[in-house]
């Protein structure tokens, strides 16, 4: 597993685009199999997934979502 380690602003920023898009913090966690306070955790920019695989599918969500 490759860590990050300062990734917390973009996810924070991607966050923000997929409440802008119409998701739900939810939605989020259930799309990226994590719990509903990991999406707060990173929508607040006090963490971000360890795993860089989490920020693809974070990326990969965002461009996926109209």
């Amino acid at each position: 597993m490759t860590l990050l380690t300062d990734n917390a602003d973009e996810i924070r920023k991607l966050v923000r685009a997929l409440r802008t898009q119409g998701m739900t913090p939810a939605q989020i966690a259930t799309h990226m199999d994590v719990t509903l306070r990991t999406v707060y955790r990173w929508q607040k920019g006090d963490t971000g997934p360890r795993d860089v695989m989490m920020l693809t599918q974070l990326r990969d969500l965002q461009g996926a979502h109209p």
